[in-house]
């Protein structure tokens, strides 16, 4: 108990010691102002009449002509009804510095949410503490800066480099790949539901069904000028803090297709099917009988996930991704004309877009998704047009600046964080535990790259056809190639080569070389032709397996391919295996 008190004592008097600090600070820069108001009076004791104004137990202030800063009994500072906190009482610079920059550590260190931080603000704004020691009004800013009258730049000295123990690393920003939330945070601009939501066209939203739609907009296109300059007001809703660095605030933040296809227009694309116009809309037991065609496709080892039911509604980005690029080709045939066309529209453009075509393809795409947008408000209303669907108009210019949609994608960094969350060992130092953990593994992959790779191969076998029924060869029943897994199963034993497909049905090593022993579909045709095709794609439907087997060396492989079986156990599709 008497130590408690004690701690009461020790931190009411560092409080009170703080405030008559304050106190000095205030009086010394007002103190023209509060001498001006004494009247001199004739007598003797005229030199101690301001030493000897009245001390209140109740308050002391220290008055100007306008206003007055009250300390009551308990050394609280306020103002007083007649003060007026538009009046210039600043403390000085070092005195700002010094409260902004312990505010803003108290922040962080104990994880001050955004609202509580805004609230806590706009306290001190009211009682006149922000204008005093110069506070922010935003939280972010307050953030971002140790202070609003000194300009801290640590990313700004990305461009000359950062220093760590003497020694310069240049850093390259190529570009920002993020969702549109965060875009929106870090490049302060209206959110995807504004009217102006737009990164790349002046487009403004008109309020359709409940949401803003971008429907038949043709507007001019933004640049890093425009941006920099505000020309677009309703666009922007601060000042980015990106602004500093020399990039384009434009084209250097391209559309992830995670989060605007996958995540956005596909799912949104299948739940239309069910609730859009009774002339396109999908019974129940339409839905049904797709889903149960959908679920009997499997996928190659390289898939994290099978596919789902269309009646579930907690899809992963993965399965959107293998649904349009893979599976959905197969099992939406035998959709609605409209609406499987409408699918193969945004499928073939995507993948178009993800494989490294001549720049003709990707002018192809283009026109593509443009005609999927004008199909998709016939079939499906204008309200289904709204920010991401719109943003597809743009996709194209931004593979030509970037070569392939796998390029800027938040696929690899989605599937990195569960590394990185499976690294951290405590709260403490998240950083540091990271970097180090890092550095264990370039150590190791170090100490093993001269070795040998035995994990190329695994599981020996005796039990496979091989060449004149020859002991000489040693067996395996799986292989790893560049980004591909080569297995004897119904599911990873398909591949690409000599401008025929392949059918796995024998792994073996001689002298060192690795050898595919195979067969070969004789008879290959389109499975589509709109809006092109399929061959054009490499998309086939097979069948007429050969009898004969073909030795291929592996390095003769130009893709692994997934394939689905149709009705007939004899017909296959095939589709080339496109991402990574």
């Amino acid at each position: 108990m008497p130590r408690i008190k004690f701690l009461k004592r020790q931190r009411k008097s560092q409080l009170q010691n703080w405030r008559r600090q304050v106190r000095r600070n205030i009086a010394a820069s007002h103190a023209s102002n509060t001498i001006s108001t004494c009247d001199s009076p004739s007598d003797d004791n005229s030199d101690n009449f301001c030493s000897e104004l009245p001390t209140s137990s109740t308050s002391t202030s220290v008055e100007s002509t306008k206003e007055s800063l009250v300390f009551n009994s308990d050394n609280e500072l306020y103002f007083a009804e007649n003060s007026d906190p538009s009046s210039d009482l600043s403390l000085s610079t070092e005195d700002e510095v010094s409260f902004c920059s312990e505010l803003r550590e108290l922040a962080l260190n104990h994880n001050m949410v955004e609202s509580t931080l805004k609230d806590l603000l706009q306290l001190f704004e009211k009682h006149g503490i922000s204008e005093t020691f110069g506070l922010p009004k935003d939280p972010r800013t307050l953030i971002r800066s140790r202070s609003n009258s000194i300009r801290n730049t640590p990313i700004e000295n990305l461009v000359e480099g950062l220093v760590y123990k003497k020694l310069v690393y240049k850093v390259k920003i190529n570009f920002f790949v993020c969702d549109a939330p965060a875009k929106s945070l870090i490049k302060q601009t209206k959110l995807h539901s504004g009217y102006s939501a737009c990164d790349f066209c002046n487009v403004r939203g008109i309020y359709c069904t409940n949401r803003v739609s971008f429907y038949d907009k043709k507007s001019l296109l933004r640049t890093d000028h425009s941006f920099r300059t505000g020309i677009d007001e309703d666009h922007h809703v601060g000042i980015s803090p990106l602004i500093s660095l020399p990039i384009d605030m434009v084209w250097s933040f391209p559309i992830d297709y995670m989060h605007n296809i996958c995540l956005g227009v596909v799912k949104k694309m299948l739940y239309f099917w069910r609730v859009c116009s009774k002339n396109y809309r999908l019974s129940s037991q339409e839905l049904s009988l797709i889903s149960k065609k959908h679920t009997l496709l499997t996928l190659p080892c390289e898939f994290n996930r099978q596919p789902a039911s269309l009646l579930e509604q907690n899809w992963k980005a993965t399965q959107y991704r293998s649904c349009l690029l893979y599976s959905g080709v197969v099992a939406f045939s035998s959709l609605n004309c409209a609406l499987y066309d409408n699918f193969l529209l945004l499928s073939i453009a995507v993948r178009i877009l993800l494989s490294r075509f001549e720049t003709e393809m990707i002018d192809y795409a283009d026109g593509l998704l443009q005609t999927f947008i004008k199909q998709s408000v016939l079939v499906f209303g204008k309200q289904f047009c709204v920010y991401n669907v719109h943003l597809l108009s743009h996709l194209a210019a931004n593979v030509r600046r970037y070569d392939s949609l796998e390029n800027f994608s938040a696929f690899k960094f989605e599937n990195e964080l569960r590394c990185i969350k499976n690294s951290l060992r405590s709260k403490k130092y998240p950083l540091q535990q990271l970097l180090n953990r890092i550095s264990e593994k370039d150590n190791l992959f170090q100490s093993c790259k001269s070795e040998k790779n035995e994990n190329l191969y695994s599981r020996k076998h005796n039990n496979g056809p091989t060449p004149n029924n020859s002991n000489d060869y040693i067996q395996w029943k799986s292989i790893r190639f560049v980004s591909s897994v080569f297995k004897l199963n119904s599911k990873d034993c398909y591949f690409l080569a000599y401008n025929f497909l392949h059918k796995l049905a024998n792994i073996f090593t001689s002298d060192g070389t690795a050898l595919l022993y195979a067969q070969r579909f004789l008879q290959i045709e389109d499975f589509f032709t709109f809006p092109l095709r399929s061959t054009a794609l490499d998309i086939y439907k097979l069948s007429n397996i050969s009898k004969e087997y073909f030795l291929i060396p592996l390095k003769d492989v130009i893709c692994k391919y997934v394939v689905f079986a149709l009705a007939s156990s004899d017909t296959f599709v095939g589709l080339p295996y496109i991402h990574s």
